[in-house]
């Protein structure tokens, strides 16, 4: 057994990270930059890029999620849902992997497909054996023996994150979802990605993106409810 394998990565996947590049051979500060998620100058999706889904966007897989693209070309799109932490812990979750026993952090939902295949991020100055360059200082990889050695060396959650699953859109899906509106597509950033602040990411960079106002609260906003003011002397309800 092979160890792409013994990781739990199909060949299906593996052979779509090589297709990406991948295979080939970091600390976020806490809070939210959002000046930095700044709306590409691009309409067209890209690798390192973010997807940031619509207010109320229907499909339950991806409502209030932040994707951060790790391949986008004519034969589809590949990417990793960087905000949602589950209940599972590490140590429970990939136990055979050497340093994994005791680390009490999450695991991570990269997204609907392979839910049991792993992937993870990583920060870091300089680009590490066996992983891909994503944006910036950001890598992605797949292989055990890297992760192995990333426990080795003790990167916290704040450099590190281990995925369960992945997000991906057949040719020209992505295209006709931007088109309907479905995404913000968003510059991609280190420190977001390694956010500390997991739970309010989405919420935070939608309110930036598309502020909402004001609104008129419960029934007042009904036309029926609001009398306007008849300057000449009294008051018109009609």
């Amino acid at each position: 057994m092979d160890s792409v394998r013994s990781f739990g990565i199909t060949a299906a996947l593996a052979m779509l990270l090589t297709v990406a590049g991948f295979g080939q051979g970091a600390a976020a500060e806490p809070g939210i930059d959002v000046a930095k998620a700044a709306p590409s100058p691009s309409p067209s999706p890209a690798k390192g890029m973010f997807l940031l889904a619509r207010r109320n966007l229907p499909d339950p897989n991806f409502r209030r999620t932040l994707v951060l693209l790790l391949r986008h070309s004519d034969t589809g799109t590949l990417g990793l849902v960087v905000n949602r932490r589950t209940k599972v812990k590490l140590s429970e979750a990939i136990p055979h992997i050497e340093g994994a026993d005791d680390r009490e952090r999450p695991l991570f939902w990269g997204g609907p497909v392979a839910p049991n295949q792993v992937l993870f991020l990583l920060r870091d100055d300089q680009a590490p054996g066996r992983s891909e360059r994503v944006t910036d200082d950001v890598y992605v990889g797949t292989h055990p023996e890297l992760l192995e050695k990333l426990f080795e060396d003790n990167k916290s959650e704040r450099d590190l994150r281990v995925f369960a699953g992945y997000a991906s859109w057949a040719p020209g899906q992505l295209s006709s979802e931007l088109s309907r509106g479905d995404w913000h597509l968003l510059r991609a950033d280190a420190g977001i990605a390694f956010s500390a602040d997991v739970d309010s990411l989405w919420k935070t960079l939608i309110d930036r993106q598309d502020p909402r106002g004001i609104l008129v609260f419960g029934d007042n906003a009904h036309p029926k409810n609001l009398i306007l003011v008849d300057h000449t002397g009294g008051l018109d309800r009609s």
